[in-house]
């Protein structure tokens, strides 16, 4: 208590409110050996328990808890039905909220879960049994979770009506035989596994308008969104988002490469940007390759030509162009191919600089290095020389492309949020820097931010979006 007066707290309000007096004798005998019983245990002195010991306690008390919350849906459901919540102001959750001082959100969350799994009360005054009785009937056990509930009423919210009431009776008895021995983390598979079995079309309705085909409308069940909320002071801003299935597939896609531990860590001067061990030369390249590959920044038309520039005529292998793929690679993910980063852009021009209106752009065209004869001479010469490279050099580049990785890997102490963060920025960075979103009020779509010379040079300070 916040004050020593019996319970007078500030401005006359009682801190801590006196219990209300129970009439009923017998009932009230009952409730008070239930106080006296946890004000004993809770005088005990635990320090002196074994560890066995309390492992137990806490598992009973926890089923005690459970149980009387589940027999607590029956009292609100006769309370409610006897117009018993009259002398609090309000609707039915805002009387529950004054009731138990707890939020209006809260008191009618509760208000349904009574609804479902408390006994009922006919017009007749016939006791009926809760819409959930299997789950009910563990839940007074206290055997279940408050989220093994939740996963329960989730799944027959979503099953079809013209689900017979004998296959409902029987999928609630066998969900709460899964649920009664298994933690909510993985009672979650059987229960996707059993929506699949009963409800295989989706979440519709047969009520529901049907399409041309005559084949009722999926309902979606609920709206995909993505919420960004305010910027903090600290610069960073949270949020909240519901992704349909085909945003998470090209999530997972993109998480499951971008998002390893050593890749694309912004921490480290040189991220690793490709982990591909089948392709070793795409991050360890020396000699003519590394003066023949095209750089990040530069045009496939503009490699072509300083290949062309630095090859030596005397040479045994003389440059060829890179393949398309490769440069992307280098260049950045999802980069757009040559059209459009060339002389020619994104403007009608027939590509006629870079010839790709001849040949589609195929790998085989060899746009920009000379004629057809000269592309095939140097690819018999670079087949030649392939074959007579060293072994034992390429297992060697492959070897420490492998270290690399697994030292850029221990350096990571990012968290895989962390890194799925990174990985989307990546994502998001490559596709504002591909030019293929277009323009917006007739400038190219891209982030604009602004700062002052001072802060840009020292590398630090304030910068602000074109949004603010």
């Amino acid at each position: 208590m916040l004050s020593g007066d019996g319970g007078s707290g500030v401005d006359g309000i009682d801190v801590v409110p006196p219990a209300p007096d129970v009439s009923d004798p017998d009932l009230s005998a009952f409730v008070e050996r239930v106080e006296s019983a946890v004000a004993e245990l809770a005088g005990q002195a635990s320090v002196s328990w074994t560890n066995a010991d309390r492992r137990a306690v806490i598992q009973r008390m926890e089923t005690v808890t459970r149980s009387l919350s589940a027999y607590s849906y029956t009292w609100l459901n006769e309370l409610i039905a006897q117009h018993g919540l009259d002398v609090y102001p309000g609707s039915v959750p805002s009387s529950v909220a004054w009731m138990l001082r707890i939020t209006p959100r809260a008191a009618g969350a509760r208000v349904r879960l009574a609804a479902e799994l408390g006994d009922r009360t006919s017009f007749s005054g016939e006791v009926l049994p809760p819409l959930l009785p299997h789950t009910a009937e563990a839940l007074r056990a206290g055997l279940l979770d408050a989220k093994h509930v939740q996963m329960i009423r989730e799944f027959f919210r979503h099953l079809p009506k013209d689900v017979d009431p004998q296959t409902r009776d029987l999928a609630e008895e066998q969900l709460v035989g899964y649920a009664s021995t298994r933690r909510p983390d993985d009672f979650a598979p059987l229960v996707a596994s059993l929506d699949s079995i009963l409800n295989p079309d989706g979440d519709h309705d047969d009520d529901e308008d049907e399409d041309e085909d005559g084949k009722p409308k999926l309902r979606k069940r609920r709206d995909a969104f993505f919420y960004l909320g305010e910027q903090g002071a600290d610069g960073m801003s949270e949020g909240k988002f519901c992704v349909d299935p085909e945003l998470r597939a090209y999530l997972e896609a993109l998480f499951s490469k971008a998002a390893k531990p050593g890749m694309y860590n912004p921490a480290d001067g040189k991220p690793i940007v490709d982990d591909d061990t089948g392709s070793d030369e795409d991050d360890h390249t020396s000699g003519e390759d590394a003066h023949a590959r095209p750089q990040p920044g530069t045009t496939p038309r503009e490699a072509g030509a300083s290949d062309a520039r630095s090859g030596d005529s005397n040479s045994e292998t003389p440059p060829l162009p890179k393949r398309e793929n490769r440069w992307r690679r280098d260049a950045g993910l999802w980069n757009d191919g040559p059209c459009g980063d060339g002389p020619c852009g994104d403007g009608p021009c027939g590509h006629d600089e870079c010839g790709h209106d001849e040949c589609g752009g195929g790998i085989e065209c060899g746009c920009g290095t000379g004629s057809d004869d000269a592309y095939s001479d140097a690819s018999a010469a670079r087949r030649t020389a392939a074959g007579r490279g060293d072994t034992e050099s390429s297992q060697a580049r492959a070897e420490a492309a492998a270290s690399t990785r697994e030292a850029a890997a221990q350096r990571d102490i990012r968290t895989q949020n962390e890194r799925r963060h990174d990985a989307l920025k990546l994502a998001l960075r490559h596709t504002l820097a591909s030019g293929t979103l277009g323009t917006h009020r007739g400038l190219p779509v891209t982030a604009i931010v602004t700062m002052s010379l001072k802060d840009l040079e020292a590398g630090c300070g304030y910068a602000k979006t074109a949004t603010g």
